[in-house]
């Protein structure tokens, strides 16, 4: 997710270290844990967009939005400002985020600031008629460069309360202070804790029967609640049942193959870019430059310095190549497919390239009644990935139905009814046949006209006549259109003058229906 760097560059920074450490200003570790932090982002997350920040009394953009983190770590030598308005810059940077991500997209601000902000009471804190939170889903990190032997170190109680004040309901707040004494070894210490928590890449598992491959999704996804989607927007009305914070597997099971057109348009939560595990393929490519001997499929070439080996490798001689048979190491593979790694077979990349061909998403298990999508996602016209698209947990696709009843399939009969949308075993509210849409004026006149050709017809339209004033009737209460109800029980009213007596008989009933009769759940019968 995109990460934003709040950095404190108020005079107070300008403080040494310590007592016991005068060496360095708070501000000199501020930076260097910055770089710290930025050099981890670049190295494993090269694809996440981050910005730079610097507040005092005002809040500056130092480093847009981006993925260039070269440029990043070169802006961290930042200037000097004045006093710290650390509410200031939170809400700034809220803005800041918003504008750019909008309100669906989970974001991460880090402060880095010394405990000054946090040295008043909350009372003191909160000016009157400040009231703001983060519009979006926010993970908010206080680093604080405080020491033990400050005389008013920092209160953790009151910043975790005021990160929560900005977080709440969407997101959570997380305070990190030096170990012992501040000094740049505890600052440099307290950011491995936030990079270890917060920023360590995903390493899983895609599986399909026996089939399986290694691989990290980017971004790492997130701890989320069950519930329905509806109760994750709105977690004031989540019961406590629901609320139950669901990991995300380490193994993602594909269930089956589906038609991607058949899952257009599904609600998701969050996408993934699905890429090989990148520890692998580091840990193979270390093992690979340890070995400078050449390999052969398993068979090591050995140079004999002069002499000629035999297999037993004791046979004198004027100078050749000993040849030994080489066992699998602790990664199961041989020396050969470390050196080419790159061109081993990856279930992955065979994966990406079917979906593509075919047009196909692959339908994963990631939980009980939680599920997903695999498919090819091209962001240009020469580049595609494979993407993992995570749907609500406990949620339905209602032209799916239950995803827990979804079986395989034999070959498809065209002539066989397409199995999708499955139809529902109640009639729905919103079907065009059950009920009349009027969006413009020329939309009811043309069905209180269709109402008066049925009555000019009768007996032969007598029950077209019932049908069709009835959903007229009922689409005018439910809209609150009563003035129509009313003129059209006077034009049948009228009506009624010039027809034989049973049908002018049925035509006063309806009329009177019309104007007496107010309860749409009881429909017009003939009398």
């Amino acid at each position: 997710m995109p990460c934003l760097i709040l950095v404190d560059a108020s005079l107070s920074m300008l403080r040494l270290a310590s007592r016991h450490d005068q060496s360095c200003q708070r501000k000199q570790m501020a930076e260097e844990g910055v770089r710290h932090l930025l050099q981890h982002l670049k190295t494993n997350f090269p694809l996440e967009f981050s910005s730079l920040m610097a507040f005092s009394s005002d809040c500056e953009r130092v480093v847009g939005w981006t993925r260039d983190y070269d440029m990043l770590i070169g802006a961290t030598s930042l200037g000097v400002g004045d006093k710290t308005n650390i509410l200031a810059a939170l809400k700034k940077s809220g803005d800041y985020c918003t504008s750019e991500w909008g309100v669906a997209s989970p974001c991460q601000i880090i402060v880095v600031t010394d405990e000054r902000p946090f040295l008043f009471s909350e009372h003191e804190s909160f000016p009157d008629g400040f009231h703001y939170s983060f519009p979006f889903p926010c993970k908010l990190h206080f680093l604080v460069l405080t020491s033990s032997d400050d005389v008013k170190p920092c209160d953790v109680t009151f910043a975790q309360n005021l990160g929560n004040r900005f977080c709440d309901p969407f997101g959570s707040c997380y305070v990190y202070t030096p170990t012992g004494v501040l000094s740049s070894t505890s600052v440099n210490e307290m950011f491995q804790r936030l990079i270890n928590s917060h920023f360590v890449l995903f390493s899983g598992e895609l599986a399909c029967g026996r089939l399986k491959s290694k691989i990290t999704l980017m971004p790492p996804p997130m701890r989320m609640r069950s519930g329905s989607w509806a109760d994750q927007q709105c977690p004031d009305s989540v019961t406590e049942s629901k609320n139950v914070q669901l990991d995300f597997p380490r193994i993602i099971e594909i269930c089956g193959f589906m038609h991607l057109s058949d899952l257009a348009g599904v609600p998701v939560i969050s996408r993934h870019l699905v890429l090989d595990d990148p520890s692998l393929a580091q840990r193979l490519t270390e093992l690979a430059k340890s070995d400078d001997k050449p390999s052969i499929l398993g068979v090591k070439l050995e140079s004999t310095g002069g002499r000629k080996a035999s297999v037993a490798g004791n046979v004198g001689g004027t100078g050749g190549i000993g040849i030994r048979l080489e066992r699998p190491d602790s990664s199961g593979l041989m020396g050969s497919e470390k050196a080419d790694y790159g061109k081993m077979p990856s279930f992955r990349i065979l994966l990406h390239g079917s979906l593509k061909v075919e047009g196909m998403a692959a339908l994963t298990k990631l939980g009980d009644n939680w599920y997903g999508m695999l498919y090819s996602a091209a962001d240009s016209r020469k580049k595609a990935n494979l993407m993992l698209s995570i749907f609500p947990p406990h949620s339905d696709i209602s032209w799916l139905g239950d995803l827990n009843n979804l079986t395989h399939t034999e070959e498809e009969d065209e002539t066989e009814d397409p199995p999708f949308p499955v139809k529902p075993s109640h009639p729905l509210s919103y079907h065009p046949d059950s009920n009349l849409v009027w969006m413009k004026g020329n939309g009811m006149q043309v069905d209180v006209q269709k109402v008066l050709r049925h009555a000019k017809k009768l007996p032969d339209k007598q029950q077209a006549f019932l049908k069709d004033i009835n959903k007229l009737r009922r689409t005018a209460l439910v809209y609150g259109f009563h003035d129509v109800l009313t003129l059209v029980s006077d034009q049948l009213s009228r009506d009624a003058s010039g027809m034989a007596p049973s049908e002018a008989a049925l035509l006063v009933h309806v009329a009177k229906e019309l104007r007496e009769n107010f309860d749409a759940s009881k429909p017009i019968a003939s009398f």
